[in-house]
């Protein structure tokens, strides 16, 4: 079958009510469904809204018959509209306007989200007025020494409604101390139902290399999860094994076991009793400058490092000494529930103890 145009291959006598067909395609009249015909028909003005509504993703298909049914929500217009159809490009909203229009209705949200298809208000009973003779006083006394006046103004209070679930990733929260580390998010809100899955997401270049998540029924608010010791291997690694012969001070050197880029954060710590080369601070943040693939230099800036200003270093140290190098990651935190899942920005994470 094929599609035959407007006014070129048919027409339509609207005085006679006659559908007309040029001579060269008249269908066969053997067998069924030769010629199928899409027609206008008469519809209510409310179940072309709810349409609208459910075609914008606004109500879903199961939400459109008790939608309509609502008298909270919906007032039959007991109108019909012959025929309905919007010109191409024609948004959802201002569809629904037309069609309020043609049946001088109101389409709006209510407080709580809720569409409201509805007449517009009219006149009706005036309001009782409460006057002067209407309040009984008894017990009048006057306490000139003492007036109080107790007046609170409470402004309308209307409920929060967000369609969609939406969660915020937080800072990770880092103890030195310990040597823990927490990642963060905030579910900000659970959308049409309950939160059932939360969890974040982590890997070097905003890729998701790694996953952790929990299920259940949770509700607006903050959620945390600390690292485990394999997953800290992730964002630090170190080298243990620096002694005072691996400190060149005359070109403020250190010689290291891995090949460690120009502008990474590095700390550095020694063991009981031993001493950092000074003017090097224990749990100090600084930055390398890359010699070769077994050298750096120590900068106290980021900016530093990328300008190879290093630090000069003025003598060796003492004891075992301990190298932290910071692997820089992206993490975010996410949600889902039946809407799919949703996610909060990538945050860029050093850590460091």
């Amino acid at each position: 079958m094929r599609e035959i145009s407007f006014h070129s291959a048919w027409t339509y006598d609207w005085t006679t009510n006659i559908f007309l067909l040029l001579r060269n395609i008249i269908p066969y009249y053997d067998g069924t469904n030769n010629l199928v015909v899409y027609y206008f028909k008469k519809q209510k003005p409310e179940e072309v809204v709810a349409d609208i509504l459910v075609e914008s993703g606004f109500l879903s298909e199961y939400e459109r018959a008790g939608w309509l049914a609502n008298a909270n929500y919906v007032t039959p217009t007991g109108k019909n509209i012959d025929r309905v159809w919007f010109n191409k490009g024609t948004t959802c909203f201002e569809a629904l306007r037309l069609v309020a229009e043609v049946v001088q209705y109101r389409f709006y949200p209510d407080q709580d989200g809720n569409p409201i298809f509805k007449p517009p208000p009219i006149a009706s009973l005036p309001v009782k007025l409460v006057t002067i003779d209407s309040i009984t006083v008894s017990n009048l006394r006057e306490l000139v020494d003492e007036v109080k006046n107790h007046i609170i103004i409470k402004g309308e209070e209307r409920k929060r409604w967000d369609k969609l679930p939406t969660v915020a990733t937080r800072d990770l929260v880092i103890d030195a101390k310990a040597k823990t580390a927490a990642m963060c998010g905030v579910i900000d809100s659970v959308g049409k139902g309950n939160v059932t899955e939360r969890g974040f997401q982590w890997g070097i270049a905003m890729l998701a290399n790694k996953e952790w998540h929990e299920n259940g029924d949770f509700e607006v608010g903050l959620f945390l999860r600390e690292l485990t010791e394999k997953e800290l291997d992730f964002f630090i690694r170190e080298d243990g094994c620096i002694s005072p012969g691996d400190i060149n001070v005359p070109h403020d050197e250190i010689r290291v076991s891995m090949d460690i880029a120009t502008g990474s954060k590095i700390s550095f710590s020694t063991t009981e009793g031993g001493v950092l080369p000074d003017p090097l601070i224990a749990g100090t943040s600084y930055y390398a400058i890359r010699v070769d693939s077994r050298h750096i230099q120590v900068a106290t800036s980021k900016d530093d490092a990328l300008a190879g200003i290093q630090i000069d270093i003025t003598d060796r140290g003492s004891g075992v000494q301990t190298l932290t190098l910071s692997v820089g990651h992206w993490y975010r935190a996410y949600v889902e529930n039946f809407q799919g899942m949703f996610f909060g920005k990538w945050q860029y994470v050093e850590v460091t103890f």
